[in-house]
């Protein structure tokens, strides 16, 4: 009779151990799972260029904080590149914010060297999200 309760205890803790085992590694299986960070989509349209003033308008897609926005020109005949970004940028905005690039709104940039030829992107975190050559 006193064997009885032995196994059942000892059934329990068995139990209790796979338990405690099973579900951390389903938890992190699971963690393994979930998407990365989504990279925005945003159509951005180039205005006409006119002195070095370059014209980025937003045409839909995702907003962007202006913090994170840069545009870079790579020059053609040299391989050198300028950019500008953050504070540098002149943001035209129709929902009256500061902070966010979103539909309808518009950015000017002064590049006094720029030349038919140049390539210009908009990067946003580390991604480039519109590129274009200078007409």
């Amino acid at each position: 009779m006193k064997d009885d309760a032995v196994s059942s205890v000892v059934s329990e803790m068995l139990l209790i151990t796979l338990v405690l085992i099973l579900i951390p590694s389903v938890t992190i299986t699971l963690m393994n799972q979930l998407p990365g960070e989504r990279v925005p989509t945003v159509n951005i349209k180039m205005g006409p260029i006119d002195e070095g003033m370059v014209t980025m308008y937003h045409k839909g897609g995702d907003y962007l904080l202006q913090n994170d926005l840069m545009i870079v020109v790579h020059h053609r005949n040299t391989m050198n590149s300028e950019s500008k970004g953050g504070i540098e940028l002149n943001f035209h905005s129709l929902s009256n914010s500061k902070t966010i690039f979103d539909l309808g709104d518009s950015v000017d940039c002064n590049f006094a060297s720029l030349q038919s030829g140049d390539q210009i992107q908009v990067i946003s975190t580390k991604t480039v999200i519109f590129s274009g050559i200078v007409p």
